[in-house]
């Protein structure tokens, strides 16, 4: 995703990936970093696949291993633009001052906090299926119609998968629709 939020320069962003990119599991106080999930993790228990990117994106930021992170630290913040809703400094500065301890800190649960409640926005998804369905005059629409519409919500707006193949999407899909009805009202979408 591709946020109109704050601009961080290229050394910051490159720091961060550096972090990252340097294998954090194997670093010295990363005794407790778990792997990134599989596939399959992903597939079968999405919020606990969720909680291990963030613990292991906590453990790149908290590079001097202390257990919290400062509410204005300038690496989450970039961070956040990239892996959450969150698009300015003030979203950011807000959502960090409900989470935060007293003193203006994040620990790795608050941490985890603050990602699960801004890691999505039903706004997008809901403005699709009521013009989906303004269209056909219906209240609900089929479910290989919500398929279609994932896919291009995903590829198109979201700008997700692309590079994807046809397999991988049908896994995406099948799980996202699993126990969907045939035909999903607003709430089921």
């Amino acid at each position: 995703r591709t946020p109109a939020g704050p601009t961080f320069s290229g050394a910051a962003r490159s720091l961060f990936a550096s972090r990252v990119a340097m294998g954090i599991c194997c670093s010295a106080g990363a005794t407790a970093v778990p792997e990134p999930p599989t596939l399959a993790e992903i597939f079968e228990n999405l919020p606990g696949a969720e909680k291990k990117l963030w613990r292991i994106a906590f453990a790149a930021l908290d590079s001097t291993n202390a257990g919290k992170l400062a509410g204005d630290h300038e690496l989450m913040k970039i961070y956040l633009v990239d892996a959450s809703m969150l698009s300015s400094e003030r979203d950011i500065g807000s959502a960090v001052a409900q989470t935060a301890a007293q003193d203006g800190t994040l620990n790795l649960e608050a941490f985890c906090k603050l990602m699960e409640q801004n890691s999505k926005d039903d706004t997008v998804a809901l403005t699709i299926f009521q013009q989906t369905t303004a269209g056909a005059g219906e209240e609900a629409i089929d479910c290989s119609e919500a398929r279609t519409q994932l896919l291009l919500l995903a590829q198109g707006r979201l700008n997700i998968g692309a590079e994807w193949d046809e397999r991988l999407w049908e896994q995406i899909l099948d799980a996202t629709l699993s126990d969907a009805d045939l035909m999903l009202d607003m709430e089921s979408w």
